[in-house]
């Protein structure tokens, strides 16, 4: 009988590694994200490290890039300011969050599936809002194939 393949929310792992501010911590048990300071249980939980800030400033430039000009001066406050503030501006401004996801979406679930692969967990079934940009990642490089 084939085993059946876990569920992962990648949503939480995404928002964890962009998330420069606060450690997040993968509880190995359980299969979720734990928010905070890792007290308890520290033999089950594993740092979630963040996507390397290298990366994450080319990200938001990028994304400059393609919003509309009359918002370039709140992304200019997040790459001057610390991109910590990053979650705090797509929680003022959903529609600028959405357009985000779009833009960044198929590199940052990338990013959540590798960090998963270093915890040795490689055959799962991605859920959450960013697993589709997955399936559309996977669909361009067997056209690219053809």
């Amino acid at each position: 009988m084939a085993k059946k393949l876990i569920s992962i929310n990648l949503d939480p792992i995404v928002a964890a590694r962009v998330d420069t501010k606060t450690p997040h911590y993968w509880d190995i048990k359980r299969r979720r994200v734990i928010r905070g300071a890792d007290e308890e249980d520290s033999g089950r939980r594993v740092l979630i490290d963040t996507i390397p800030l290298r990366t994450l400033r080319k990200l938001v430039t990028n994304f400059r890039g393609i919003v509309d000009s009359s918002d370039h001066k709140a992304i200019d406050e997040v790459l001057k300011g610390g991109l910590d503030k990053l979650p705090k501006l797509f929680e003022k401004r959903p529609d600028l969050d959405k357009t985000w996801r779009k833009q960044a979406g198929p590199e940052l679930a990338k990013a959540a599936v590798d960090w998963l692969a270093l915890q040795g967990i490689e055959k799962f079934s991605p859920t959450g809002d960013m697993s589709r940009y997955l399936a559309r990642g996977r669909k361009r490089a067997r056209d690219e194939e053809e």
